[in-house]
């Protein structure tokens, strides 16, 4: 095996223009919710308003 027929099929994928379909985008990760405020009951004064 020479270096020349390993490069021959990758020269032929570079010649001709082979139609590669778009890469789809990945959705964007989520971002985690934050949690709810607690109930009023479970509220400190202090944060209370």
């Amino acid at each position: 095996m020479s270096g020349s027929t390993l490069l021959d099929p990758v020269d032929s994928y570079a010649s001709d223009p082979v139609p590669i379909d778009p890469v789809p985008v990945p959705e964007p990760i989520p971002r985690p919710q934050p949690q709810p405020d607690p109930p009023p009951d479970e509220v400190p004064i202090k944060l209370s308003r």
